[in-house]
């Protein structure tokens, strides 16, 4: 809820006009492609104003390497092939 007073007049000054020019002047058939280009519009949006580097921790960094915990997937792995 920290972000509630940036992100709420944000996602209300995006989604309010596409909805009033989705519902009032789109044809049927383009309602829900437009929706779709507009959600990736605004996700995309937020992950680039939200994902800078300064915002993720090293920890976060080091969960998400592929190959980083490969000691502790291994013994989970062996943990349940020896259970069988």
């Amino acid at each position: 809820m920290g972000n509630a007073h940036e992100d709420l007049p944000a996602i209300w000054s995006v989604w309010v006009p596409a909805q009033l020019l989705n519902f009032g002047f789109s044809p049927m058939w383009f309602r829900v492609p437009f929706v779709a280009f507009v959600s990736a519009a605004w996700t995309a949006f937020v992950s680039n104003k939200r994902g800078t580097a300064s915002n993720v921790s090293s920890a976060a960094v080091e969960e998400a390497r592929p190959g980083a915990s490969t000691a502790s997937a291994e013994a989970s792995a062996a943990g349940v092939a020896g259970a069988s």
